[in-house]
């Protein structure tokens, strides 16, 4: 093989290694950074728990927190996988949102937006 031959078929696999090194640098960083994100908003998420929810629902949710006897209606245990799995993730942000003004059975001020 001669050396322009040589070098017409190296070349192009030098084009696709660095390619491809630089889109696995790229995904990287980019999921480092969606992470970072999902680390934050379960912070957020964490916190707004304990201030609005953890009242009635306890900090585990298992519905026995202080709260609860208030209503004279004990809230939800929220750790009872077969009634949770029923619900879809939009029942559950509709039932956050605006608690009893939609569901009136719940007894349980709505958290707005």
């Amino acid at each position: 093989m001669r050396r322009s031959e040589f070098l017409y078929t190296i070349f192009p696999l030098k084009i696709i290694y660095i390619t491809l090194c630089i889109i696995a640098m790229l995904s990287i960083f980019t999921n480092r950074y969606a992470i970072a994100q999902d680390d934050e908003r379960i912070k957020r998420g964490k916190e707004a728990y304990i201030k609005y929810c953890s009242v009635c629902h306890d900090e585990t949710g298992s519905g026995d927190g202080h709260g609860a006897v208030i209503s004279g209606i004990l809230p939800r245990d929220l750790t009872d996988k077969a009634y949770m799995s029923l619900l879809s993730d939009d029942e559950i942000v509709k039932i956050i949102r605006y608690g009893e003004d939609a569901f009136p059975h719940l007894q349980m001020p709505g958290q707005g937006n």
